[in-house]
């Protein structure tokens, strides 16, 4: 494999150095090898969110709940 510097882009007088990772939509991408993807970060919301509605619905019925879990799952991963 060919392990030489790459020098950062120039565009215009302005100049864009090169990075490891890219994020997007709150996904992180990373470059190595293989392009990997990070999704910890939409995980451990949809996580606090469902505790959250756990926690503070107690008196709710079950399909209540389950609705409202449903509800901020299509949220987290927006």
């Amino acid at each position: 494999m060919h392990q030489s510097e790459v020098k950062n882009l120039t565009l215009g007088d302005d100049e864009i150095e090169w990075a490891t990772g890219l994020r997007y939509l709150e996904v992180l991408f990373t470059s190595a090898k293989m392009l990997t993807v990070d999704m910890s970060m939409q995980t451990r919301k949809f996580y606090a969110a469902s505790n959250s509605i756990l926690r503070n619905s107690i008196y709710v019925s079950e399909m209540s709940r389950l609705h409202l879990i449903d509800s901020a799952s299509e949220v987290t991963t927006l």
